[in-house]
């Protein structure tokens, strides 16, 4: 996780701001991993706005080393889809093993 990372939530809402720290940015490898990673919860999730299923759609952000990053979900189920990703992007895209509840 990164140091720059905050959680806030309501009973409806609940998002992360982290750092990205990977030295390539949110490139075309990494945004395929955060992708596949988001595709497997059920919760709808966003990065900075944006549907984080959609690979397209996260290259568009153009993100880049030291961005600022608001993963959020809108669902109650979507929490642990947030720390998920919030994770990874957190710990630079190293490989990682993260289960779905």
């Amino acid at each position: 996780m990164s140091r720059d990372s905050r959680a806030t939530g309501s009973a409806a809402h609940y998002a992360r701001t982290v750092m990205l720290s990977n030295p390539d940015g949110l490139h075309a490898r990494s945004a395929a991993e955060f992708v596949k990673l988001a595709a497997r919860f059920p919760a709808r999730v966003t990065i900075n706005g944006k549907d984080a299923r959609s690979l397209l759609a996260i290259l568009s952000l153009g993100l880049m080393r030291g961005a600022s990053c608001e993963i959020a979900s809108d669902e109650e189920s979507g929490r642990t889809a947030v720390d998920a990703l919030a994770e990874l992007v957190g710990s630079g895209f190293a490989r990682q093993s993260v289960g779905v509840e």
